[in-house]
């Protein structure tokens, strides 16, 4: 709990400037014990250290000095402790965001949960604010971006994505098989049923468009390009995540550069089992990586194999590891 909340929160009302602070102390005021007692453990567990952009750390660390002064000057409240503790939970976080393995998902089920629930906390926020049709347009971005996070996690270039047509992804369900860029990679149940949502959407698209052209209404074609997003436009295709998820969360792991992290680190661990194999941070393992992984750069396999090693390490100390 944090001591007089409610003032703070009268503060802020008639200062808009500070709404985004009454957001981020929101899940500390709802914890048993006093902030102002917190060590700086519970105050990262709270707040879910591990899974917000730093940014939002670094603005959260501000509003938490914000609130201190002002309990101090207002109610005569101590601070010095807590403030100390704001200061190791600097250095707690800064240590934990090298540790790469706590900053991307282990598996893809891990991402698929995570999307999901990220995807249904934004339906939720936007239904009051949206007409029928745009919450419905909303939904749908939610498949195509899911579409989307599946050609990620699996190291497809945004550019080969807007190349298939419906057609190849006809083929990619049917044969359950992704191969591009000279790997033949055999799609889970859940990332079929991802793509195969996105497919249905351009279909259904395409298909109330040639109702409407045999009606003879003039009206223009939603169905624009033959993929599953709908354009060839590689800046609205990055732009999928604001349309289908907005500002709604934070969480790193869903970063674009974190997500392609995660299915790259995946695969290489994939391989390990199946071939009983474990990779070094020698030139032998940076090798091994160029040749299996049919990486022409010396320098990406080294810098790879090593993150996938820190990422390995990381991972064999969590619970779950024997899920992967």
């Amino acid at each position: 709990m944090i001591p007089y909340y409610e003032e703070y929160c009268k503060l802020i009302e008639n200062n808009p400037s500070l709404e985004p602070y009454k957001r981020r102390l929101s899940a500390l005021d709802k914890a048993e014990k006093n902030l102002l007692e917190m060590k700086a453990e519970e105050i990262a567990k709270i707040i879910d250290v591990d899974k917000k952009k730093i940014n939002t750390i670094q603005s959260t660390y501000s509003t938490l000095r914000h609130y201190q002064k002002w309990v101090n000057e207002n109610y005569g409240l101590p601070i010095a402790d807590s403030y100390y503790e704001i200061q190791r939970l600097k250095t707690l976080v800064s240590s934990n965001k090298e540790n790469i393995g706590k900053n991307i998902f282990n598996d893809f089920s891990e991402l698929k949960s995570t999307l999901s629930q990220a995807e249904e906390n934004y339906l939720m926020e936007m239904e009051s604010e949206l007409s029928e049709k745009k919450y419905d347009t909303l939904v749908k971005r939610q498949k195509q971006y899911s579409a989307y996070i599946v050609f990620l996690w699996n190291q497809i270039p945004e550019e080969d994505m807007l190349k298939l047509s419906l057609k190849d992804i006809e083929t990619i369900l049917d044969s359950k098989q992704l191969n591009m860029n000279n790997s033949n990679v055999t799609l889970s149940d859940a990332e079929l049923i991802m793509i195969r949502e996105a497919y249905d959407v351009m279909i259904d698209m395409r298909d109330q468009d040639k109702e409407k052209q045999i009606r003879g209404r003039g009206v223009s074609s939603k169905f624009k390009c033959d993929n599953l997003f709908n354009t060839t436009s590689l800046s609205k295709l990055r732009n999928l995540k604001w349309e289908a998820l907005g500002s709604s969360t934070d969480d790193i792991r869903l970063e674009k550069p974190s997500i392609k992290k995660a299915g790259l680190f995946n695969k290489i661990y994939q391989y390990e089992q199946k071939n009983d194999y474990t990779f070094v941070n020698t030139m032998d393992g940076y090798k091994a990586y160029c040749e299996i992984f049919n990486e022409t750069s010396r320098g990406i396999a080294q810098r790879n194999v090593n993150e996938y090693i820190s990422f390995r390490k990381g991972v064999e100390n969590l619970e779950d590891f024997n899920d992967l």
